[in-house]
């Protein structure tokens, strides 16, 4: 199970980076604007991230809160803080030295999302939330990594009701909802402003998809025949603006079905690995489209030769590529073992079940 679930996230996350660079490669070569509505679907990758997470969190820590104390409950937010934290505070002090580079060099900023105070709100992880919340700022997909701390923050506190539910499917049902009617009233349409309904709603709807996996209920679709509906309703949603949230239900099947049906490509070596480094992949292909679209504007090139063009492409995806195995090999896994060290040596043995083994969390957690 943990290997398909870890797979479908280089699926999640591949498909963000194509929602950022889809109209890039549609300039270099129009033939491919005919997949418009597919990329520009691709921010509902976050949205499988989200409710793929709060599975994964049931999965990996759901019975151990059944009690909870502050020891506890720190030991989770460390662990979570050392799943996220360092690769953002990475990309965020890459791009502050970019920053201040371009301003030296007396290039044009979006100085609105440049400023102290968000840089601050940054570093705590709060830039999204009520109060703090001024929009996309510096590495801009961190907006989901400040969005899923509110999450991880709130988890331990009502882990006993979901872990007692009696009807989860109802709740699941009752949790989507809850994000999918507003977007029909259009809220999707300014998603930072909504970011904490989004997340919590897509959260609480993994931890109790999580309780129907554990019952043993039969999924009602295969996998395969729900990924191709959650990004056909997205598609056909994209193409007539309406709310890409009608493919959440398949999104939990998917996760769903990918639980219980253990084989497939998903599982094999090359879509694992990619799942791994798909936080990396996930944090740095912003940093890479910024630093793109400065040293390699499309609009230079869109009326040069088929080679060139083609160059290009493959430029970057390479680029995006080895800044993100770079940054899950250098950065992301040696600081997380590092802190997983840290923790282990200051927390007693007897509790150690309350965290899973690092290998499993590694593997798994989205």
């Amino acid at each position: 199970m943990l290997n398909r679930l870890t797979g479908v996230r280089a699926v999640a996350a591949i498909f963000v980076v194509f929602f950022h660079f889809g109209d890039s490669f549609a300039a270099f070569f129009p033939a491919f604007g005919i997949l418009r509505p597919i990329y520009k679907s691709g921010d509902m990758g976050v949205d499988l991230f989200f409710m793929l997470s709060g599975f994964i969190l049931s999965l990996n820590y759901l019975d151990g809160f059944q009690t909870i104390s502050p020891r506890s409950y720190w030991k989770f937010l460390r662990a979570r803080l050392a799943r996220i934290y360092p690769v953002h505070l990475f990309t965020l002090l890459l791009l502050t030295g970019f920053v201040f580079s371009a301003r030296g060099a007396g290039a044009k900023l979006n100085s609105a999302h440049y400023t102290a105070f968000t840089w601050v709100t940054n570093v705590f992880l709060v830039h999204i939330w009520p109060g703090f919340n001024r929009g996309l700022s510096w590495n801009f997909p961190s907006w989901s990594i400040s969005s899923e701390w509110f999450a991880y923050l709130l988890f331990p506190l009502f882990a006993f009701w979901i872990g007692t539910t009696k009807r989860p499917y109802i709740w699941i049902v009752l949790a989507l909802s809850a994000y999918v009617v507003p977007c029909f009233f259009g809220i999707e349409h300014n998603p930072t402003h909504w970011a904490l309904l989004r997340v919590t709603a897509e959260f609480v709807g993994g931890y109790f998809l999580f309780q129907i996996y554990r019952r043993g209920w039969k999924c009602p679709l295969p996998p395969g025949i729900s990924g191709a509906l959650a990004l056909l309703i997205c598609a056909v949603c994209t193409y007539f603006d309406a709310t890409r949230a009608y493919s959440l239900p398949f999104f939990a099947l998917l996760i769903w079905g990918l639980a219980v049906n253990t084989e497939g490509w998903l599982a094999g070596p090359l879509a694992v690995y990619w799942g791994q480094v798909s936080y990396s992949l996930y944090m740095t292909h912003g940093l890479c489209q910024i630093f793109l679209n400065r040293a390699l504007p499309v609009g230079h090139f869109v009326t040069s030769s088929f080679a060139i063009r083609a160059g290009l492409v493959v430029l970057y995806l390479f680029l995006i590529v080895v800044a993100a195995v770079l940054t899950y090999h250098y950065v992301e896994t040696p600081a997380r073992h590092r802190l997983n060290r840290a923790e282990k040596g200051m927390v007693p043995v007897k509790e150690s079940s309350v965290s899973p083994p690092l290998e499993e969390e590694q593997s798994a957690e989205a």
